[in-house]
Protein backbone atom coordinates (compact mmCIF):
# COMPACT_ATOMS: atom_id res chain seq x y z
CA UNK A 1 0.00 0.00 0.00
CA UNK A 2 2.85 2.40 0.78
CA UNK A 3 4.92 1.87 -2.59
CA UNK A 4 3.39 4.10 -4.65
CA UNK A 5 3.90 7.13 -2.17
CA UNK A 6 7.56 5.56 -1.60
CA UNK A 7 7.92 6.14 -5.60
CA UNK A 8 6.47 9.69 -5.30
CA UNK A 9 8.82 10.83 -2.53
CA UNK A 10 11.70 9.10 -4.31
CA UNK A 11 11.30 10.83 -7.39
CA UNK A 12 10.64 14.02 -5.74
CA UNK A 13 14.25 13.51 -3.60
CA UNK A 14 15.95 13.34 -7.02
CA UNK A 15 14.91 16.25 -8.11
CA UNK A 16 15.82 18.00 -5.41
CA UNK A 17 19.47 19.89 -4.80
CA UNK A 18 21.84 17.30 -2.35
CA UNK A 19 21.67 18.73 1.05
CA UNK A 20 19.33 21.21 0.75
CA UNK A 21 16.91 21.86 3.33
CA UNK A 22 13.66 20.58 1.49
CA UNK A 23 15.87 17.60 0.33
CA UNK A 24 16.40 16.87 4.39
CA UNK A 25 12.98 16.71 4.44
CA UNK A 26 12.33 14.48 1.79
CA UNK A 27 14.96 12.71 3.31
CA UNK A 28 13.52 11.86 6.72
CA UNK A 29 9.93 11.50 5.07
CA UNK A 30 11.26 8.07 3.27
CA UNK A 31 13.36 6.51 5.95
CA UNK A 32 10.05 7.37 8.19
CA UNK A 33 8.30 5.21 5.49
CA UNK A 34 11.06 2.56 4.79
CA UNK A 35 10.67 1.99 8.70
CA UNK A 36 7.19 1.48 8.57
CA UNK A 37 7.20 -0.74 6.21
CA UNK A 38 9.82 -2.71 7.12
CA UNK A 39 7.85 -2.76 10.95
CA UNK A 40 4.90 -3.84 9.21
CA UNK A 41 6.57 -7.05 7.56
CA UNK A 42 8.21 -7.97 10.78
CA UNK A 43 4.95 -7.61 12.60
CA UNK A 44 3.29 -10.18 10.09
CA UNK A 45 6.49 -12.43 10.38
CA UNK A 46 5.80 -12.86 13.84
CA UNK A 47 2.19 -13.12 13.33
CA UNK A 48 2.53 -16.06 10.94
CA UNK A 49 5.18 -17.48 13.07
CA UNK A 50 3.50 -17.72 15.86
CA UNK A 51 0.49 -19.38 14.34
CA UNK A 52 2.18 -21.95 12.44
CA UNK A 53 3.64 -22.76 15.90
CA UNK A 54 0.41 -22.60 17.58
CA UNK A 55 -1.18 -25.14 15.24
CA UNK A 56 1.66 -27.59 15.02
CA UNK A 57 4.06 -30.11 16.50
CA UNK A 58 5.97 -30.83 13.87
CA UNK A 59 6.72 -27.68 10.90
CA UNK A 60 8.64 -28.90 7.62
CA UNK A 61 9.44 -26.82 5.35
CA UNK A 62 11.90 -26.39 2.33
CA UNK A 63 15.70 -25.18 2.83
CA UNK A 64 15.35 -22.34 -0.62
CA UNK A 65 18.17 -21.30 -2.24
CA UNK A 66 16.93 -17.65 -1.77
CA UNK A 67 20.19 -15.65 -2.70
CA UNK A 68 20.38 -17.63 -5.60
CA UNK A 69 16.47 -17.16 -6.03
CA UNK A 70 17.20 -13.11 -5.97
CA UNK A 71 18.72 -13.65 -9.15
CA UNK A 72 16.30 -13.68 -11.12
CA UNK A 73 15.26 -10.39 -12.06
CA UNK A 74 11.51 -11.49 -12.43
CA UNK A 75 11.04 -12.72 -9.08
CA UNK A 76 13.68 -10.50 -7.21
CA UNK A 77 11.34 -8.12 -5.76
CA UNK A 78 8.51 -10.73 -4.86
CA UNK A 79 11.01 -12.49 -2.78
CA UNK A 80 12.56 -10.35 -0.99
CA UNK A 81 9.15 -8.49 0.25
CA UNK A 82 8.22 -11.61 1.77
CA UNK A 83 11.59 -12.03 3.74
CA UNK A 84 11.61 -15.77 3.59
CA UNK A 85 15.26 -15.88 5.07
CA UNK A 86 13.56 -13.93 8.44
CA UNK A 87 10.39 -15.75 8.16
CA UNK A 88 12.20 -19.10 8.62
CA UNK A 89 14.93 -17.94 11.56
CA UNK A 90 11.82 -16.72 13.03
CA UNK A 91 10.02 -19.86 13.16
CA UNK A 92 13.03 -21.79 13.96
CA UNK A 93 13.99 -19.54 17.44
CA UNK A 94 9.95 -19.70 18.37
CA UNK A 95 9.37 -23.30 17.75
CA UNK A 96 12.18 -24.07 19.84
CA UNK A 97 11.23 -21.86 22.70
CA UNK A 98 7.82 -23.45 22.75
CA UNK A 99 9.85 -26.89 22.48
CA UNK A 100 8.58 -27.85 19.03
CA UNK A 101 10.56 -29.66 15.91
CA UNK A 102 11.41 -27.78 12.73
CA UNK A 103 12.19 -29.65 9.77
CA UNK A 104 14.01 -28.07 6.75
CA UNK A 105 14.40 -30.16 3.32
CA UNK A 106 16.22 -30.32 0.44
CA UNK A 107 13.96 -28.79 -2.02
CA UNK A 108 15.04 -30.58 -5.42
CA UNK A 109 12.37 -31.78 -7.36
CA UNK A 110 9.55 -31.36 -4.39
CA UNK A 111 6.74 -29.82 -7.48
CA UNK A 112 8.43 -32.25 -9.96
CA UNK A 113 8.04 -35.56 -8.13
CA UNK A 114 4.23 -36.80 -8.14
CA UNK A 115 3.31 -37.01 -4.67
CA UNK A 116 1.24 -40.32 -5.31
CA UNK A 117 3.32 -42.62 -7.40
CA UNK A 118 6.98 -40.53 -6.23
CA UNK A 119 7.73 -40.80 -10.31
CA UNK A 120 9.17 -37.24 -12.00
CA UNK A 121 6.57 -35.38 -14.09
CA UNK A 122 8.81 -32.63 -15.06
CA UNK A 123 7.32 -29.26 -15.79
CA UNK A 124 7.81 -25.39 -16.32
CA UNK A 125 7.28 -22.69 -13.84
CA UNK A 126 4.42 -22.07 -15.73
CA UNK A 127 2.21 -25.01 -15.44
CA UNK A 128 0.28 -24.36 -11.97
CA UNK A 129 -1.48 -27.97 -11.81
CA UNK A 130 0.39 -31.54 -11.92
CA UNK A 131 -0.81 -33.65 -13.75
CA UNK A 132 0.71 -37.52 -13.71
CA UNK A 133 0.87 -39.28 -16.66
CA UNK A 134 2.02 -42.38 -14.99
CA UNK A 135 -0.82 -42.65 -12.29
CA UNK A 136 -3.25 -39.84 -13.73
CA UNK A 137 -3.14 -37.59 -10.37
CA UNK A 138 -4.60 -34.09 -10.94
CA UNK A 139 -3.74 -31.64 -7.95
CA UNK A 140 -2.51 -27.94 -7.93
CA UNK A 141 1.24 -27.77 -8.10
CA UNK A 142 1.62 -26.16 -4.85
CA UNK A 143 -0.52 -29.34 -2.70
CA UNK A 144 1.54 -31.46 -4.95
CA UNK A 145 4.75 -30.13 -3.54
CA UNK A 146 3.33 -30.00 -0.04
CA UNK A 147 2.77 -33.39 0.09
CA UNK A 148 6.18 -34.21 -1.37
CA UNK A 149 7.69 -32.12 1.38
CA UNK A 150 5.84 -33.16 4.02
CA UNK A 151 6.43 -37.00 3.43
CA UNK A 152 10.10 -36.16 2.97
CA UNK A 153 9.58 -34.14 6.53
CA UNK A 154 8.57 -37.90 8.01
CA UNK A 155 11.08 -39.61 6.34
CA UNK A 156 13.86 -37.40 8.19
CA UNK A 157 12.06 -38.09 10.92
CA UNK A 158 12.28 -41.80 11.28
CA UNK A 159 15.86 -41.87 9.83
CA UNK A 160 16.49 -39.46 13.16
CA UNK A 161 14.85 -42.02 14.87
CA UNK A 162 11.84 -40.10 15.77
CA UNK A 163 8.31 -42.30 15.69
CA UNK A 164 5.95 -40.48 13.77
CA UNK A 165 2.07 -40.91 14.90
CA UNK A 166 0.12 -38.82 12.43
CA UNK A 167 1.31 -35.66 10.31
CA UNK A 168 0.47 -33.52 13.51
CA UNK A 169 2.26 -35.52 16.04
CA UNK A 170 5.34 -37.47 17.66
CA UNK A 171 5.48 -40.35 19.83
CA UNK A 172 8.15 -41.23 22.63
CA UNK A 173 10.89 -43.31 21.03
CA UNK A 174 13.28 -45.96 22.66
CA UNK A 175 16.99 -44.73 22.79
CA UNK A 176 19.83 -47.14 21.98
CA UNK A 177 19.89 -47.87 25.89
CA UNK A 178 15.96 -49.03 25.40
CA UNK A 179 14.49 -45.85 28.26
CA UNK A 180 11.89 -43.77 26.64
CA UNK A 181 13.66 -40.70 25.32
CA UNK A 182 11.70 -37.53 24.79
CA UNK A 183 11.40 -36.55 20.95
CA UNK A 184 11.65 -32.58 21.69
CA UNK A 185 14.88 -32.57 23.46
CA UNK A 186 17.47 -29.88 22.44
CA UNK A 187 19.57 -33.26 21.37
CA UNK A 188 16.98 -34.60 19.06
CA UNK A 189 15.99 -31.25 17.85
CA UNK A 190 19.17 -31.02 14.88
CA UNK A 191 17.43 -33.13 12.47
CA UNK A 192 19.31 -31.01 9.33
CA UNK A 193 22.12 -32.40 7.70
Amino acid sequence: KLEERIKFLQRKLSRCKAFSGHWKRIKKQLAKLHRKVANQRKDFLHKQANKLVKQADVIVYEDLNIRGMVQNHHLAKSISDVSWGMFFKLLDYKAENAGKLTVDICPKNTSQDCSNCKKKVPKGLSARWHKCIYCGTVLHRDHNAAKNILARGIETLLADGLAVIAPGGLALVRSAKGEPENPLSKKSRSLTP
